[in-house]
């Protein structure tokens, strides 16, 4: 009866007998490569194929599996095992039913030891490496000391998404980050996102270190630098202690909030409504663009208009020809019609025609005057001396005057007033003197009467 015994020693001889078959042709396969001795031998625990069991180095010590021709083998290998430990194939490997592991020290018997995936040499000091995964878990791609879990020393080419989940771990809520920064924490470093526009890179966005955010601008000045057109469809609130500066266009579709400075220093075409709690400073222009219906601006309380000392600084409303329709000087003077605001030199200067309902002018007095009883009237005789002399009534200005200094509409009223009443109070007189007159007139024709009728 056979045992086990009998069994398993027959199979440790049959491997010996294979691998002293295998020794004897791969000595005899070519006379360019002189191949060692090989020995094979069983023990309880393993089965041993030894490469140079009497120590004497030769070339190509190594252990080969390979087909065809005995003179061509050599380029024919599919799997080596080499002096100095290391094992490969030439066409890849597989494993079928189960995971295929890549394990450097097995037997944990080292301190350090990396998986180094490298090309052009069957020699690790001289393989050209291209990625190392560290005993600490870390991977990395064009280094050979990453820093994190993965560190690529490069460019990185993907074709898809790129999904981030929260810090606090996946399927939790909490923030993504992304950093711009290394581990020595004296550094300042800023993020730059660009964009590719017909084969030209843009720098489409850039944060800078002190955290200022440029759009179109790779050295912002601001939180938010933008270099370019600005169009919000959304309401937009401005709540911060900071300004609000647009170099560009400015297109809001919604409410626009503001409880501080907003600088505009190109224009700003508003379709929605603008409610402004702090101060609006507007470098340029402010156009209501619908060319369908009047815009209008809604005042609760009250708006002022402030002018500085700034030279040259005023208020206009144009006209559609570009000419001034209304103007108004730092000093307050204001001008109405297409006029030079040099020649603006009283408090309201019209060029042109007025037309009003009524118009009432203030005075300081009237000349109901002239009828007091002490009122001293110029005698005719007088005023005829006067205006044969001067050409014009006694306080009236002279042609000349009004020519040079305009018309004082106020005084020339009140003066008006005043040779109109005096006027009639000369009537008044004459009227006195003509009845006086007539009595006497009369009482001369009596008696011329009585003269008649007695002769």
């Amino acid at each position: 009866m056979k045992t086990a015994n009998d069994t398993k020693y027959k199979i440790s001889a049959t491997i010996v007998i294979m691998f002293s078959i295998f020794s004897t042709v791969f000595s005899q396969i070519s006379n360019t490569y002189t191949w060692p001795k090989s020995k094979g031998y069983q023990s309880k625990e393993a089965m041993v194929l030894t490469m140079d069991d009497n120590s004497t180095y030769t070339k190509n010590q190594n252990f080969y599996v390979t087909h065809g021709s005995r003179s061509n083998w050599f380029h024919r290998i599919k799997f080596e095992v080499q002096m100095e430990g290391g094992a490969g194939t030439r066409s890849g490997m597989f494993m079928d039913t189960s995971n295929l592991y890549l394990v450097a020290d097995w037997d944990n018997n080292s301190d350090s030891e990396d998986i180094v995936f490298g090309f052009n040499s069957n020699a690790w000091s001289i393989v050209d490496e291209k990625m190392r995964l560290t005993d600490e878990g870390l991977l990395g791609i064009g280094t050979n000391s990453p820093k994190k879990k993965l560190h690529v020393n490069g460019e990185i080419y993907a074709k898809g998404h790129v999904f981030l989940h929260a810090f606090e771990g996946d399927r939790k809520d909490g923030t993504a980050y992304i950093q711009a920064r290394d581990d020595s924490n004296s550094t300042s470093v800023g993020l730059q996102l660009r964009s590719q526009n017909n084969g030209t890179l843009v720098d489409a966005f850039k944060i800078n270190p002190d955290g200022n955010v440029g759009i179109g601008i790779v050295d912002p000045q601001v939180k938010l630098d933008v270099l370019g057109n600005v169009k919000i469809s959304g309401n937009t609130t401005s709540n911060d202690d900071g300004n609000l500066e647009v170099s560009g266009d400015l297109t809001i579709s919604g409410n626009t909030n503001l409880t501080e400075e907003v600088n505009l220093e190109k224009g700003i075409t508003v379709k929605g409504n603008i409610a402004s709690q702090g101060t609006l400073d507007i470098k340029n222009q402010i156009n209501f663009s619908n060319i369908f219906n009047s815009q209008q601006v809604l005042v609760n309380k009250g708006v002022d208009f402030r002018l500085s000392n700034v030279e040259d600084s005023h208020f206009s409303i144009k006209n559609a020809f570009g000419s001034n329709a209304l103007y108004i000087k730092t000093d307050g003077k204001m001008g109405f019609g297409a006029i030079n605001p040099n020649n603006i030199t009283e408090q309201v200067h019209v060029a042109g025609r007025i037309k009003a309902s009524g118009f009432i002018a203030d005075a300081s007095s009237f000349p109901d005057y002239v009828f007091s009883k002490d009122y001293k009237l110029m005698p005719l005789k007088e005023v005829e001396n006067y205006t044969d002399k001067n050409q014009h009534l006694p306080g009236m200005p002279s042609e000349k005057e009004v020519i040079n200094n305009g018309l004082d509409f106020k005084k020339v009223v009140t003066i008006s007033v005043e040779k109109i009443e005096e006027l009639y109070l000369h009537t008044i007189q004459q009227e006195k003197e003509i009845n006086d007159l007539k009595k006497m007139v009369s009482e001369l024709q009596k008696q011329l009467k009585i003269i008649q009728n007695n002769n």
